[in-house]
């Protein structure tokens, strides 16, 4: 299902950057083929660590004529203010070490193992550790602002920092194939976020 897609397309995107370029494109296209009305039934917890893509599909259905790199730009704009740019590229950051490609199951190098199996790839999933530590430095030098949403705005991006770090080193054993000690971080993982899960839920509930 459409919902389902986007659902699984959050973990293989971890910026939520590329899923909101296709969530325009496909919307765009849709208009092109005179399909006048979409129906979303989906839920925002999908699309952490921003609402760009719900954003970005809202927008788009009211003007097609807008492309999503002028989405992105208005909706960080807003919420991030003068800091927009450091938190795009933290993002960017994060998505380039997780790769796309390998997190959608397309880059094992010997899939009769798993679909994650890739010692190489094990390389780039560490760089998460120095991505996750500098990103915290950012956003803990904006992490109180005048403004409530941009301050629910980092304190939520804390919580996803943590979340990526986990989830990286998590992967990082699925990458060598030792899927009992991914299994063991990815239950640290789940404690360790969960204890954010009352803080959150109000945002995106």
């Amino acid at each position: 299902s459409f919902e389902y897609h986007f659902w699984r397309a959050m973990w293989y995107d971890i910026s939520g950057l590329k899923i909101s370029e296709v969530m325009n494109e496909d919307v765009r296209e849709y208009l092109r083929q005179n399909v006048n009305g979409i129906l979303e039934d989906g839920t925002q917890r999908c699309f952490m660590p921003t609402g760009l893509c719900f954003f970005t599909f809202a927008r788009t259905c009211y003007d097609s004529s807008l492309t999503a790199e002028e989405i992105k730009n208005y909706y960080f704009g807003k919420l991030f203010g003068d800091y927009a740019g450091e938190v795009e590229k933290y993002l960017l950051e994060l998505a380039d070490a997780f790769d796309f490609e390998y997190m959608a199951g397309h880059k094992a190098s010997d899939a009769s193992v798993s679909r994650f199996y890739n010692p190489e790839h094990a390389k780039s999933l560490a760089k998460v550790e120095d991505i996750a530590a500098r990103g915290k430095e950012m956003i803990m030098k904006h992490f109180d602002s005048t403004l409530r949403p941009r301050t629910v705005a980092m304190r939520i991006l804390l919580a996803y920092n943590e979340l990526m770090r986990l989830f990286a080193k998590a992967m990082i054993e699925k990458a060598h194939g030792r899927d009992d000690a991914a299994k063991a971080i990815f239950e640290e993982m789940m404690s360790e976020i969960g204890k954010y899960e009352a803080e959150i839920e109000q945002y995106y509930d």
